[in-house]
């Protein structure tokens, strides 16, 4: 009997583990131009990943976050590595984290997208 309760409670388990499962595109939609679209992010968010600079008129580009960054730390981008920018949303508020190393050290910026301003940065040794 205790083996039969063990398999049901089990079956019930892993049941109710698959009903929860889904891919990550399954909250994403198709856009007019067939690309997938994140329905959490606003069409001048998603533009401005997306390179659309028409509609993302409101924000900051990801060039433009980026030499911001670099601006700041007093660096050109042919002297440092590993750099990325991604758009993200924090508190309701867009903003592009930008992220680079140099000379040992990794730099990181949080800058707000609409604005342009840095919100914060920090310089971490590796």
């Amino acid at each position: 009997m205790k083996k039969l309760s063990a398999l049901i409670l089990t079956l019930v388990f892993v049941l109710t583990l698959s009903a929860c499962g889904g891919s990550v595109t399954d909250n994403m939609s198709q856009n007019q131009s067939g690309a997938l679209s994140d329905p959490f992010m606003t069409d001048s968010e998603q533009s401005a990943v997306s390179g659309n600079a028409s509609v993302s008129a409101e924000l900051i580009s990801r060039e433009r976050a980026i030499e911001i960054a670099l601006e700041n730390a007093k660096f050109e981008q042919k002297d440092v590595i590993n750099l990325t920018a991604e758009l993200d949303r924090e508190y309701g508020i867009s903003e592009w984290e930008v992220e680079f190393d140099k000379d040992g050290f990794e730099y990181s910026y949080d800058i707000n997208a609409s604005t342009g301003e840095i919100i914060k940065n920090s310089k971490d040794a590796d």
